[in-house]
């Protein structure tokens, strides 16, 4: 074949446009086959269309385009040669690196540059920590802070290169800033920043030529700048297309302009308005008239820079049947022309802004997970009408979200923005391991650990299960376990010689032994973590050292050669890549590893290797781009989401990167905008947003109110309508249909299932809510303390009355001049239980110290008259009712023989106290039945003695530490009167529910004023059957 003749220019130069409302890829296809962009480029042979060369922005185009062009040529054909812009994806088809005569140097790797970075930000942040000057928000000296900025100056130093802005610009900042003509005002945090700047910016480079390397920002310029000199040998008179590219980057737009000037070269714009006036063209590169936020702002500047106007670019893409393009143009023009939108609107016609509406709805949910799962739902409608769906979100939470929420319905998808390594399942299993060593084996952490299926899985799962079971209730629930693995050795021991106090479960020693082996396994495993966690400081390397280790010693082989779990080949990866780092980085405590672990791992995204689907994607906003589907939903549709906030970053204000010469940060609103109209403009398209994001409220974005606003209300409220459709969908989903509420529970056992025995304390549920007795007598149900609760006020008030208990039982003298010694003495010995919690033990320590004093004042006041002093008491009384024996038994806090013979019982209170209206209605029985019980039978080995003096003694905290409160009987009633008159009411009480099946054992039967629920109300369902009209009985 004779090479084709050259060929003279078009007016346009060789640019196009692909307008929002035609499909970019398949217009490109058209364009290239049949259209204008080869012009006479020879077609009579099978290797015509293998000469031309495409280049698009990502590797995700690139694989879209190559389908597109194999579906528009029967599937069988030579393609073009498909290359990509970017140049840090990975891939060996980058249009800039084909030449191989070219010696790049050699470019930092991006961990070595954070490192670096950080060592200098460091000794910058200690120098000004020591000097004590200036805002030290900025001055965090933690590691993870300091990695983050480390991170946040490397983007800068990136910006800088390529927006072409020497770092000496900066220099001229604080002059420009603090100009009195212009009467600003640098703050002084921003100040220092540019002290900094000024030493790093000065630094780096001699550090880069020192190590022979340079940034990749510097060496991605370098290929640019090289890839334009050998355009014209290297294509000569061959096509050469670059098409999906805004120029954004000042480089790549001479590269763009370089392939512009090729003989057969030519640009494909995305979404460029050809239709732009030349007036608004030139508002557009005026910066008074603030254009970043606007959707051409970008594509203004490349023309600017190619010498060209909107006039001098072709369109490519059909007309517009909707009109929907021209109206999110105008809705989306620039602030001062929206003046004119009333003049504007007004040419439309009710009839085209239908047409342009009619398939656009608007989802505005009350919440994210509404709206989550309203999308959701209106996605799995059109993949059942065999359509293909867009899911765009910038909000990488969110399409997690989404992704779960289509797992409802059996659809599985893939975030093709990638995941962060953090959560992976690699990610989330070594965040599991860092807790578990971080936290020295707390029950949570350890059981999460071990109920994920990668740790220690060798195949038999119910083995596993009841091992786990057995080490849960055996060793966890019902006490507290000291901290370590050697804790948990040393409870299961106590469990195994039956000294464990309180367990839910009675292990066997079959299940002893199993626990035990799987004790030693996590042992052996976790002995490199413990051991550094144990070190003063450590570094980041060793740290993902030893997470490795862990993690190898608890997978199996297989997993681990096959790479299976989700992020492990990329967790390995990221190890190798800090132990290859040249920087050692900054010093860690074990309180700064999981931070640290975040903010390292935060940078590595995992994609799906082969997507889950073709039909259905969950695109960030430059996945999107380019991108095209039959149903398009545009998510996160929130101001702060879908545009961003506009953050200047932590070292420059938006000022100074004006004055340096670089885009202010609104910069990210226009290429917001653009993408807002690429995706909205085709197709069925869904927009979402939600009012209310996490607990605080939440407005729509400025460009869906724009676009609202433009449309009309007519237009507006068709569209929140449609959308109202799927939100009612999403709202009844789980929502049932007839609601039968729970009725109060009347259980009627038989009274031979009824208990014969109860102690003192459970005299008042006897009262006041038999249901309590059935729950616990009848059915065995016994309470299980949650796993991992920290010791609470109930825990405190039990160590409160171990003290005073001991020290009563050792007969100490509370005169004795050591006595509040000896009493302290006992309370750091009790309070040691609370090891794992040594700051709440020493608040309650300091707090019982003064109890201690109003103890010690009232035994000495007390002790003419008190014969011998007992503490924790058991107490035991069976009598016969209706022919059947029944017992009361219980343990008195205190009792105390008087010189005359009668008894004083005390109750110690660490909660509240009853109220004398209790007291008096017998609605506080406790000490008066265990008064009645002294009569009767005594207490341990004391013979049966009358009661002159009951009393509450409430312990608490300030000037509540030591409260005496005397009991308060029933007008004319002495202590034994009473004690006999609630006696008679009990015996009653317990012939009429407890020795008779004639009656039901109802909760609540008296509603008392407690301020916590009681064990068995849930099981009751209390709260359904109290609620009468939404307020409580």
């Amino acid at each position: 074949m004779s090479p084709p003749k050259s060929v003279k220019k078009s007016r346009s130069a060789g640019i196009y446009s692909i307008a929002p409302h035609a499909p970019f890829l398949s217009q490109l296809v058209a364009g290239v086959l049949d259209g204008p962009l080869l012009g006479d480029w020879p077609r009579d042979n099978p290797f015509w269309l293998a000469d031309v060369t495409i280049i698009l922005p990502t590797q995700r185009a690139r694989h879209a385009l190559s389908a597109a062009f194999a579906g528009a040529l029967g599937g069988a054909a030579l393609l073009p040669d498909i290359q990509t812009l970017a140049m840090d994806e990975g891939d060996a088809r980058h249009f800039v690196d084909e030449d191989p005569d070219f010696e790049l140097p050699k470019t930092i790797s991006a961990m070595d540059r954070q490192f670096w970075l950080s060592k200098l930000i460091e000794q910058w942040a200690m120098q000004k920590a020591q000097s004590q000057q200036g805002d030290h928000s900025l001055l965090d000296t933690q590691p993870a802070r300091i990695l983050a900025l480390a991170q946040s100056l490397g983007e800068l130093i990136d910006e800088l290169e390529t927006e072409g802005v020497r770092a000496d610009a900066l220099r001229l900042v604080p002059q420009s800033e603090l100009d009195p003509t212009r009467k600003a005002d640098l703050a002084e945090n921003f100040a220092q920043n540019l002290q900094f700047l000024e030493i790093a910016l000065s630094t780096w480079p001699d550090i880069l030529e020192e190590l022979g390397q340079v940034d990749i920002s510097r060496a991605n310029t370098l290929r640019v700048e090289n890839k334009i000199k050998a355009l014209g040998s290297t294509y000569g008179n061959r096509p050469v297309i670059a098409a999906g590219s805004t120029g954004s980057v000042p480089s790549t737009a001479r590269l763009l302009k370089a392939i512009a000037k090729l003989p057969r070269g030519c640009l494909v714009l995305p979404g460029l308005d050809t239709g732009l006036n030349s007036d608004t063209f030139k508002d557009l590169l005026r910066p008074e008239n603030a254009p970043h936020g606007h959707p051409q702002y970008g594509l203004a500047q490349l023309l600017h820079r190619l010498g060209k106007t909107p006039g001098d670019v072709v369109e490519l893409a059909p007309k517009d049947k909707t009109g929907r393009t021209r109206i999110v143009r105008h809705a989306l023009a620039l602030s001062k022309d929206t003046t004119h939108w009333s003049q504007i609107r007004a040419g439309f016609s009710t009839s085209q802004i239908k047409m342009a509406t009619k398939d656009v709805s608007i989802i505005a949910a009350r919440n994210e997970r509404e709206q989550s799962l309203a999308i959701a739902l209106a996605a799995r409608q059109g993949l059942q009408n065999g359509k293909s769906v867009g899911i765009i979100t910038p909000d990488r939470n969110f399409a997690r979200r989404i992704a779960v929420d289509l797992k409802r319905f059996n659809i599985t998808v893939d975030d093709s923005a990638g995941t962060p390594l953090f959560h992976t399942l690699t990610g989330r299993l070594v965040r599991q391991i860092l807790s578990v060593g971080l936290n020295k084996f707390a029950p949570v952490d350890l059981m999460a650990l071990l109920q994920n299926r990668q740790v220690l899985n060798k195949g038999n799962d119910k083995e596993k299960s009841a091992t786990i079971h057995a080490l849960e209730y055996g060793l966890f629930r019902g006490q507290r376990v000291m901290p370590g693995i050697q804790g948990l050795f040393q409870t299961l021991e106590k469990n195994l010689d039956g000294s464990l106090e309180y367990p839910a479960l009675r292990l066997s020693r079959e299940e002893g032994k199993r626990v035990s082996f799987l004790l030693k396994e996590l042992e052996t495993a976790f002995a490199p973590l413990v051991s550094l966690l144990q070190e003063q400081t450590f570094l980041a390397r060793d740290l993902a050292g030893v997470l490795q280790q862990v993690l190898f010693g608890l997978m199996p082989e297989a997993e681990i050669e096959h790479h299976s779990l989700n992020g492990l080949a990329q967790f390995e990866n990221w190890v190798k890549d800090l132990w290859r780092t040249g920087q050692a980085g900054p010093q860690l405590r074990a309180s700064d590893a999981q931070s640290v672990l975040q903010t390292l791992m935060g940078t590595v995204s995992v994609r799906a290797r082969v997507p889950a689907r073709t039909d259905i994607s969950i695109w960030g906003r430059l996945e999107a781009r380019m991108q095209a589907a039959d149903l398009m939903i545009l998510c996160t549709l929130n101001e702060g989401v879908w545009p961003e906030i506009a953050d200047p970053g932590p070292w420059l204000s938006r000022g100074m990167r004006l004055h340096a010469g670089l885009e202010p940060p609104e910069r990210q609103h226009g290429l917001a905008a653009h993408d807002f109209e690429l995706a909205i403009s085709h197709g069925d398209v869904l927009l979402a947003y939600s009012k209310r994001m996490g607990t605080s409220p939440a407005i729509p974005s400025r460009l869906i109110e724009r676009f609202m606003a433009f449309s009309g209300d007519a237009a507006s409220r068709n569209m929140l309508e449609r959308g109202d459709l799927w939100l009612d969908r999403a709202r009844n989903l789980d929502k049932a249909k007839i609601l039968f509420p729970a009725q109060r529970p009347a259980p009627c056992p038989k009274a031979s299932l009824r208990p014969r025995a109860l102690s003192v304390t459970e005299i008042e549920a006897l009262i006041t809510s038999p249901f309590d007795l059935y729950a616990k007598h009848v059915l065995k149900l016994r309470q299980v303390d949650p796993l991992g609760e920290d010791i609470g006020y109930r825990e405190r008030g039990t160590l409160v009355h171990e003290v005073f208990a001991r020290f009563v039982q050792a007969k100490h003298d509370p005169t004795h001049k050591d006595a509040h010694h000896i009493l302290m003495e006992i309370a750091r010995d009790v309070f040691s239980a609370m090891q794992g919690q040594s700051e709440q033990r020493d608040i309650w320590l300091k707090r019982l110290e003064k109890s201690m004093h109003g103890f010690l004042e009232y035994e000495r006041a007390r002790n003419s008259t008190i014969a011998t002093r007992f503490a924790e008491q058991k107490m035991r009384w069976t009598f016969e009712i209706e022919g059947e024996e029944f017992t009361l038994h219980g343990k008195a806090d205190r009792i105390d023989i008087r010189h005359d013979g009668m008894l004083e019982i005390l109750d110690y209170k660490t909660g509240t106290v009853p109220g004398t209206t209790q007291m008096k209605e017998f609605m506080a029985p406790q000490l008066l039945v265990e008064a009645a019980i002294a009569k009767a039978s005594g207490f341990e080995a004391n013979a049966p003695a009358p009661t002159c003096f009951l009393e509450y003694i409430k312990i608490g905290a300030g000037p509540d530490a030591f409260v005496p409160c005397q009991f308060h009987y029933p007008r004319g009633m002495d202590v034994m009167q009473a004690a006999d008159k609630i006696m008679i009411n009990i015996k009653a009480q317990i012939s009429a529910f407890l020795l008779n099946d004639h009656l039901a054992m109802m909760p609540r039967l008296m509603p008392t004023k407690k301020n916590y629920a009681g064990p068995y109300e849930h099981l009751a369902r209390t709260t359904e059957w109290t609620q009468i009209e939404g307020d409580e009985e």
